[in-house]
């Protein structure tokens, strides 16, 4: 019995090694018809390039923007620029020289000139104030037809002293010249000097900024009233100078008579 069981086992290795054989031989026909048909059927386009081989190069960055450097360029242009602005000019020059006997004409329009500047009539050897003054301890006070400008002493057993007495109805005469550079006295006890004027600009022609040396009261800028050539101008009655863009100073003369500081 064991012989025929042997016998039945190398029968079945036997068929099993058929089968592998006949599907490897399936395999191998059906591999070479493909490739028959796609040898046929699918051509095969190669073209040669004959290029040279690739170059790289490698940049090193800045982690500068650049700023700097374009600044650098653009100042060493304009002081080129400027350098030879003399030389470019003469060269335009010989550029467009026009023919004998005929002369050029010019489209620009003429500028317009600038809006006029009121004067300030100062005096031939105008002495700027030097002497000792603390706005801290100046008082305005009212006696009788006169203003009184008054340095409060600074210990308690000290007497006052009038720097500036003002009249409280000034007379108005004829254009007088500005001899210092102070012309009056603030409401805050400031000296007001003539070439100042902007720092009091900020100031509408409604605020009463202090009094001119004349006595007569100033008020801040005006776009509105025209003035005369002192910087001043009377409403209802009341004459006082106003300051203006078009006057390089707070005033332009005075029209009283100016008092001396002490």
């Amino acid at each position: 019995m064991s012989s025929g069981i042997l016998s039945f086992m190398i029968r079945t290795r036997d068929f099993v090694l058929f089968l592998i054989a006949v599907k490897l031989a399936v395999i191998i026909t059906g591999l070479q018809f493909f490739s028959v048909w796609f040898t046929e059927h699918v051509p095969l386009h190669l073209t040669l390039v004959d290029s040279e081989p690739a170059t790289y190069s490698a940049a090193v960055v800045n982690a500068d923007d650049g700023t700097g450097t374009r600044l650098e360029a653009m100042k060493a242009r304009l002081q080129e620029y400027f350098a030879n602005e003399d030389t470019g000019l003469v060269a335009a020059a010989e550029e467009t020289s026009l023919p004998e006997g005929e002369t050029a004409t010019s489209t620009d329009e003429e500028p317009e000139p600038d809006e006029p500047v009121a004067a300030v009539l100062t005096c031939s050897g105008v002495v700027p104030f030097g002497g000792a003054w603390d706005p801290q301890r100046i008082e305005i006070t009212d006696a009788g037809a006169m203003r009184l400008i008054t340095e409060v002493p600074s210990s308690p057993d000290g007497t006052p002293v009038t720097r500036i007495t003002l009249p409280k109805y000034p007379l108005a005469g004829s254009d007088t010249c500005l001899a210092s550079d102070v012309i009056g006295i603030g409401l805050d006890g400031s000296l007001i000097r003539n070439s100042e004027y902007a720092l009091y600009g900020v100031f509408g022609e409604a605020t009463h900024i202090g009094y001119a040396l004349d006595g007569y009261p100033i008020y801040g800028q005006t776009s509105n009233l025209a003035t005369d050539s002192c910087g001043a101008v009377s409403i209802d009655g009341a004459y006082r100078y106003y300051l203006s863009v078009e006057r390089p100073g707070v005033i332009g003369c005075f029209r009283g008579t100016p008092a001396a500081i002490n």
